[in-house]
């Protein structure tokens, strides 16, 4: 029923569930909203308002359908919706490391390391920093499961080969090496 359907509505654009199972993630930390799909089909627009609206055509093996103002995305594709109003979908083989997080895991695969402490910090609510900038454009591979914040960190830290301090609530991980 058109008048019940689905929506979740984000600063960059509005997904509409078509019969599916997905995900949607816009941070304001972000350049834009990233939709996950698992199942079915979800249909992606810019917000109204913006009239800033540009799609970019699906990759070639893609069934993903586009409109003149949207984007369907259609199970195992992400779609994005930029804060310039660009649509886009790509084929996404590792649904399974993006979604960890639906069966209690966190997933870095390659990630920026800003990106993941901002996951980690969302994920256990806490106050962890990266104090170089060095470090900070650096990526990260690492899985954590139920480990407790400390061990997490210490994993982090270790794939990272950086140091931890510690100030009250607040972890900062810095190069163990300087010039690193």
């Amino acid at each position: 029923e058109p008048a019940r359907a689905f929506r979740v509505h984000t600063r960059y654009g509005i997904a509409r569930d078509l019969g599916t199972k997905f995900d949607v993630r816009a941070y304001r930390n972000l350049p834009g909203a990233t939709i996950t799909v698992t199942e079915g089909s979800v249909v992606i627009t810019p917000p109204v308002a913006s009239g800033r609206l540009r799609t970019v055509p699906p990759p070639n093996d893609s069934p993903a359908v586009r409109a003149p103002d949207s984007l369907i995305v259609v199970a195992a594709e992400v779609g994005t919706a930029s804060s310039e109003g660009v649509l886009t979908v790509t084929r996404d083989s590792a649904l399974d490391k993006r979604l960890a997080w639906m069966s209690g895991r966190l997933v870095f695969d390659q990630m920026p390391v800003s990106e993941a402490i901002d996951q980690i910090n969302r994920w256990f609510g806490s106050d962890v920093r990266v104090g170089d900038a060095r470090l900070a454009e650096l990526r990260l591979t690492a899985s954590l499961g139920d480990e407790p914040l400390e061990r997490a960190i210490t994993i982090v830290a270790g794939a990272l080969d950086a140091r931890v301090e510690r100030r009250g609530s607040t972890f900062t991980l810095y190069p163990k090496r300087p010039g690193r």
